[in-house]
Order: C-alpha cells, then sequence, then structure tokens
C-alpha cells in the first residue's frame, strides 16, 4: 500500500493540528515497516522531516511547489497522486476533488458551524459552504470523539459508517517530573507562590472571560493564589487584558504568552489545577496531559471534554460563572479530593496513546482500501 499524508500543518508548532500531525507520522513511522509513505509538505527541510527519514526510510518527503490551500489540496495535490500512484490520501479538512487513491479526511470539530459568532464571517463561510464539498468527496472520515461524530453527522448531514472516532493520544514526555530539578521554571515565568492554569489558545470559544470573571470571587478568598494563563497573544488578548483591569486583578492575573512543550509539562507539574471550561473542543487534549502529569483539572461538560475526561476531573456548566468560582475553591481548599482526582486522572491518560491513534488510523487506511 502506497499511503500520502498531506503534512503541512507538521510545520505549524504551536497548534493543535501541528500536536496531531507530528504525532500520528511518528508513531505511524515506527509501527509501519511494511508500506510505504510519502509526505506532501511545503518545506521539506522541516526539522521534523529528518527524523522521520532516521526512524523509517519507507517514508519519502516531497515538497509540493503549489502553497495555496485552496489549489494546492483540492487540485495540485490530486494530480500527484496519479503520478505518485497513491493508494489512500490523508488530509485535513480538505481533500483532492478528484485523485488516484482513496481520500481520509481528519476532521477534527466543526466549532464554527456550532458557535458562529465567536468566528469571523470567513471561517463561518469555509464550513458552512466548502467543507461539505470535501465532505461528500471523502471515502472515510476521521474525528476525535463521539460528539464530534455526532455533530458531523446532524450538521454536515453525513452517514454515520462513513465517519471513524479515532481518539487522539498523549505524548509520553507529559508525566509527573522531579520538582527539586524544575523548579527554575516558576522564575523563568516570574509565578511567585500557588496558581491555578490555562493552556490554549486566546478566543471566546475558550471561554476566559468566565474564568477571569469566577477568578475574582477566588481571588478575593484566596489572596495567595494567582491565575496563569499560557497562549499567544492575539487581537482577542487586549479584551481579556481590560477584563482584568475592569476586576482589578493587575498582578492577579499573569499572561505568560507562547511556551514550549517543555515548559508547559513543568507548569501542569506545579500547578494547583488546570482550568479549561472550553465551550467546545473536539477532543481536548490539555485536559489529558494535565491528567498524564498529575494535574487535578476542572473543566466543562460540554462537548467532548466530558466523554474525554468522565469522572476524573469536575465538571462544569460553562456558562455558569458561580459554579466555575465555587468549583476552583472547592478544589483548592479539598486536598483530599485533588489527590484522588490526580490517581484518577493518571490511570485515565494512560487509556490514551499516540501508538493507538497510529494503529486505528492504519485500519482505516486499510478498510477504505477494500471498501468498494
Amino acid at each position: 500500500m502506497k499511503i500520502g499524508i498531506e503534512s503541512h500543518f507538521a510545520e505549524r508548532e504551536g497548534s493543535g493540528n501541528c500536536t496531531y500531525t507530528q504525532n500520528l507520522i511518528r508513531n505511524l513511522a515506527l509501527i509501519d515497516k511494511e508500506n510505504k509513505y510519502i509526505l506532501y509538505c511545503e518545506n521539506k527541510d522541516f526539522y521534523f522531516y529528518k527524523e522521520i527519514k532516521k526512524v523509517n526510510p519507507n517514508f519519502k518527503i516531497v515538497e509540493l511547489r503549489v502553497k495555496n490551500i485552496f489549489f494546492k489540496v483540492p487540485f495540485y495535490l490530486g494530480f500527484i497522486t496519479y503520478k505518485d500512484k497513491i493508494d489512500v490520501i490523508h488530509t485535513q479538512y480538505y481533500c483532492p476533488l478528484i485523485s488516484r487513491g482513496k481520500r481520509v479526511v481528519t476532521v477534527h470539530d466543526i466549532i464554527p458551524l456550532i458557535y458562529p459568532d465567536v468566528f469571523n464571517w470567513f471561517e463561518v463561510f469555509k464550513q458552512r459552504f466548502i467543507l461539505p464539498l470535501f465532505i461528500r468527496r471523502a471515502d472515510k472520515i476521521i474525528t476525535g470523539s463521539n460528539k464530534s461524530k455526532e455533530d458531523i453527522c446532524s450538521y454536515l448531514k453525513v452517514k454515520g459508517n462513513k465517519i471513524v472516532k479515532i481518539y487522539d493520544g498523549v505524548s509520553k514526555d507529559y508525566k509527573i517530573i522531579d520538582h527539586d530539578k524544575e523548579i527554575d521554571v516558576l522564575n523563568k515565568f516570574g509565578i511567585r507562590g500557588s496558581y491555578i492554569y490555562y493552556i490554549g489558545r486566546l478566543d471566546p470559544r475558550k471561554n476566559l472571560e468566565n474564568v477571569i470573571k469566577a477568578f475574582t470571587g477566588v481571588a478575593a478568598r484566596d489572596n495567595s493564589i494567582i491565575l496563569v494563563i499560557a497562549g499567544n497573544k492575539n487581537e482577542y488578548f487586549s479584551e481579556l487584558d481590560n477584563l482584568v483591569k475592569e476586576y482589578n486583578l493587575e498582578g492577579k492575573v499573569k499572561f505568560i504568552g507562547y511556551i514550549s512543550n517543555k515548559d508547559n509539562i513543568r507548569l501542569l507539574n506545579f500547578a494547583e489545577f488546570l482550568i479549561f471550561p472550553s465551550l467546545y473542543e473536539g477532543f481536548g487534549l490539555p485536559v489529558l496531559e494535565a491528567m498524564a502529569c498529575g494535574c487535578p483539572v476542572v473543566t466543562s461538560k460540554w462537548s467532548s471534554l466530558g466523554e474525554i475526561a468522565e469522572d476524573c476531573a469536575l465538571l462544569i456548566d460553562p456558562k455558569n460563572v458561580d459554579e466555575i468560582k465555587d468549583t476552583m475553591l472547592i478544589l483548592l481548599k479539598d486536598r483530599s479530593r485533588r489527590n484522588r482526582l490526580v490517581k484518577k486522572g493518571i490511570r485515565r491518560a494512560k487509556e490514551f496513546s499516540w501508538e493507538i491513534t497510529a494503529k486505528k488510523t492504519l485500519q482505516a487506511y486499510k478498510k477504505v482500501l477494500k471498501d468498494k
């Protein structure tokens, strides 16, 4: 079998799509020494591809001359599948309109269709009018949770047997570390004392406005605690920063910007708990990464988050500011409850691995090739 993977997301460090693409490819390279792979990339000299070539010589790296996503995947990549005699071509969201091989498309979520008010008009337009075109052309759709599968079926009118749910994994790098050796991470980011931690994008869907409002009540009860928010500072940052000033939380809410995976692991290890009350997630990887690091979790009961966390986290209504506040206070005060969540979370995180993700994805490739 000759498998093509459109891999430009692997070059977009710091994004969820990058985490998925890199870990899927890395683990396919580790488990599959039989099939041939071509990674269709934007920059063949990107360090990740050199790593993959060392792991598995059956992986070939091809740099596509066309870079524009709207022409590259729907048209140019389809032509390349004939030239390279591809049996299965795997892409994300978009796929070739015509191709030699069977088309497997990963759709992580359709959030702009569910929450159009928190996305710009172009993102909504793409999912409402362009995505369905590619969904119809796909032979198999991969998504990361039962909730995402249900929503794709409902909003895009796709039959359930066309979609396969494959959970994302947790990198083995996410684990409990030696706190004495890694304490310098707190000095690096100017963190003094105990903190509640958030990691992710800064956008309305992540519900950070309600987190900040809820934290006002937490800080009033516990003056020693701060809220640390990690994520790229974008156009939405100014709104959050103004909210912090409005509630007189300067010095109590700390924005630390983009951080590396290594620093994220260290900060999760030292945090009192992770707060992640997103309105919608297709999977919610930060929840499992926190659990793997022995960090308790407060997260939303909405979308896939309750499915992923189960009873290993405290689940809240993300729209209820008082509930978020009360839950945070409970977890700060109740040490025995925290310890129970830590133990359950570590066990839960072990159920998810990128090796399992890769094995199930490879099974999907084989099945779609057999299907008529």
